[in-house]
């Protein structure tokens, strides 16, 4: 990535903030590292981000500096919202309650142009808005075909107006429930 603050940096997940090492052991995880800090001195790049968050391997080196620059948020959730209520904060029930009396629906993405859909008000937000670069469209129509083949669901959340009308996205899989970071 490029950007006039910080010059060349080559990230791990340059559209995501979080995703674990994905190693079966240590030596694979230090051999991942390794090619990673590789990789950043053949591109000549002024530093690596590994948006691994916590954890054990990357804590051990020496050669790495951990840095928190994003938050992860965690909620477990249970087959009764009831249970799940009280634990979220105020601000974020009034905003659900809001959504709720504004009509805002969840329903499956079933077909490519759900998924176009909600790209089109990814772009307002992510890069009109927030300055920040998208994803290519390409991306989420392969994460749908992706979860799919893994029995999880692409969701789409909007109100009934006209496209475009999503305002964000999460997967549900059969065994465990996930939310973006």
């Amino acid at each position: 990535m490029q950007s006039p603050l910080t010059g060349r940096r080559l990230v791990s997940l340059p559209f995501s903030d979080y995703c674990p090492l994905l190693a079966k052991d240590e030596a694979s995880a230090n051999e991942l590292i390794d090619q990673a800090i590789q990789l950043a001195y053949h591109q000549k790049v002024l530093y690596l981000e590994l948006r691994a968050g916590t954890n054990e391997v990357i804590s051990k080196r020496s050669d790495l500096v951990e840095t928190n620059l994003y938050v992860r948020w965690l909620l477990p959730l249970h087959a009764d919202p009831g249970t799940i209520w009280p634990k979220i904060k105020k601000p974020v029930q009034h905003q659900v309650k809001k959504s709720q009396k504004l009509g805002v629906q969840v329903r499956v993405a079933q077909q490519r142009e759900d998924v176009a859909q909600y790209y089109r008000l990814h772009l307002e937000t992510r890069t009109k808005k927030h300055g920040m670069p998208a994803q290519p469209q390409r991306y989420f129509f392969e994460l749908m075909v992706c979860l799919r083949s893994l029995n999880a669901t692409f969701l789409n959340c909007g109100m009934s107006l006209p496209p475009p009308a999503p305002c964000s996205y999460c997967w549900l899989s059969t065994q465990e429930r996930l939310l973006p970071a």
